[in-house]
């Protein structure tokens, strides 16, 4: 990887993959977060990083690993 921003880029690409492919809208994924959609919708655009937590709580939603959710795909 380039850089650390990469990192994040991957992270939000997968993550968004993922709630796609689980037939989520943003506004249902934030929702089930416990986010605003607009904050998640930061996420998503990379406008906003995702805190931590977020990430474990994600990996723990889909059933994967937060290594998995890093990895290019």
């Amino acid at each position: 990887m380039k850089a650390d921003c990469d990192l994040y880029d991957v992270l939000r690409l997968n993550i968004a993959r993922l709630r796609d492919e689980r037939g989520y809208t943003q506004s249902q994924f934030a929702r089930a977060l416990g986010l605003h959609q607009s904050t998640y919708t930061g996420y998503e655009l990379g406008i906003r990083k995702f805190p931590l937590t977020v990430v474990v709580q994600i990996a723990d939603m889909f059933g994967v690993t937060v290594d998995s959710l890093l990895r290019a795909v």
